[in-house]
């Protein structure tokens, strides 16, 4: 199950949490196993949303002058 929560601040920015959690009768064990390099891809992720992000933002500042 995954859950990806985007909470806004008034100043332009905001936090994302991300979280994953595996049920089942091996899921503590597969979590274990996979959760680190689950959490290396999401940072990933994350940074190239940021970058894209930045990018539209720079070039709506750009547009609106």
């Amino acid at each position: 199950d995954y859950a990806d929560l985007v909470t806004p601040h008034g100043d332009q920015r905001c936090t994302v949490t991300m979280t994953a959690q595996v049920s089942g009768p091996a899921g503590g064990l597969v979590q274990g196993v996979v959760g680190p390099l689950s959490a290396y891809g999401q940072r990933r992720r994350l940074g190239r949303l940021a970058a894209l992000a930045e990018f539209l933002h720079r070039r709506a500042i750009v547009y609106s002058a």
